[in-house]
């Protein structure tokens, strides 16, 4: 296996003008992705645990490094290191990790942006998790293959046949000194490059067939002649989190063998597919093997809780099935009505 080094410049930089300037190169190249992570300085004293502390006792430290990896069309790869500690966080950075256009690829990403929420309030939009995108494309409903939580460096010896090799003491410095050392810059750009290159490896490969999705008509078959319950995405489909994005494309598959195939509780498939469906997700109804139509038609004739729903159902109608027919309710149009029935009755 072979050992994966940067090919490209890093650089590295610690003013905020600096920093100012990178991140609108950065925004202006061209680019669709960058490889992205994350350093801060690990605190290992021990205090008495406060519910913001981490496993040590001792509250966490802000992030300090920012690391994106980035290839502009017809360029070679590059590397900025944006030491945040001393730079803050600059306007044209802001608008990087706001952009929902621009995506930021790297393994638990969805983990890096919520500490970067609570160091500088700061919502970060377009985090593609690795460890998700490669179950989604290689855990596919024909695979035997099982979801697992893929680290960078089983990933990238999966994916590239590449061993990360870094000094694990390395990774517990402080990276709040400046300026970091040239093994404290190595170390950042490598994981944020690794990102880059599984990204554009990853998405490549094709994704699973989608029976959530609509199906064209065969032959000269006219739009009326489609199934009424082949239900197309809404104009504006709202943000999900990526783990409930893999379970919603999976739709069409029993239940069962989704929960299976994703190590998850079936009221939880059902209450993701819920969520896709609500956000105003594509979706095909009449290839689910279940709740089935028979239930929409039973809960469009009764109350408007779930709870009451569930005392009039038979018992082994399950919460899941019930939100999830309601989801589908709603997006026909129909939960109005059923409400109106309801508080008339």
């Amino acid at each position: 296996m072979r050992n994966q080094t940067v090919q490209g410049c890093i650089t590295y930089a610690s003013l905020p003008a600096e920093v100012e300037h990178l991140c609108q190169l950065a925004l202006s190249c061209g680019v669709e992705a960058v490889g992205f992570d994350i350093e801060w300085r690990v605190t290992y004293r021990h205090a008495i645990c406060r519910p913001t502390s981490d496993s040590t006792g001792e509250t966490p430290r802000p992030v300090a490094v920012i690391q994106l990896a980035l290839r502009p069309p017809g360029g070679a790869y590059r590397v900025f290191l944006l030491h945040v500690y001393h730079s803050g966080l600059t306007p044209a950075l802001l608008t990087l990790l706001r952009s929902p256009e621009l995506k930021k690829a790297g393994v638990g990403c969805c983990g890096d942006a919520q500490k970067l929420m609570r160091d500088f309030s700061v919502a970060c939009e377009g985090m593609v998790d690795l460890s998700e995108e490669a179950n989604l494309r290689l855990c596919g409903p024909s695979s035997a293959r099982q979801p697992e939580k893929w680290s960078l460096a089983r990933l990238a010896a999966a994916m590239l046949s590449a061993e990360l090799r870094k000094d694990p003491g390395v990774r517990t410095c402080n990276w709040e000194t400046w300026p970091l050392s040239l093994e404290q810059q190595q170390y950042a750009a490598l994981d944020a490059y690794a990102s880059l290159i599984l990204y554009q490896r990853i998405t490549v490969l094709p994704l699973p067939q989608l029976p959530s999705q609509p199906q064209e008509p065969e032959g000269d078959a006219s739009d009326e002649e489609q199934s009424p319950l082949d239900v197309p995405a809404a104009p504006i489909v709202a943000h999900l989190q990526p783990a409930k994005m893999a379970v919603w494309r999976f739709f069409g598959a029993s239940i069962r063998a989704i929960a299976r195939q994703r190590n998850i509780q079936r009221d939880s498939v059902e209450g993701y597919i819920a969520e896709a469906i609500t956000a105003g997700a594509a979706y095909a109804w009449h290839h689910a093997h279940e709740p089935g139509q028979d239930l929409v038609e039973q809960l469009q004739e009764r109350g408007v809780t779930v709870k009451m729903l569930k005392e009039h159902l038979p018992e082994s109608v399950r919460y899941g099935q019930i939100r999830l027919c309601l989801a589908h309710i709603g997006r026909l149009g129909l939960l109005p009505q059923l409400l109106a029935d309801a508080n008339n009755s």
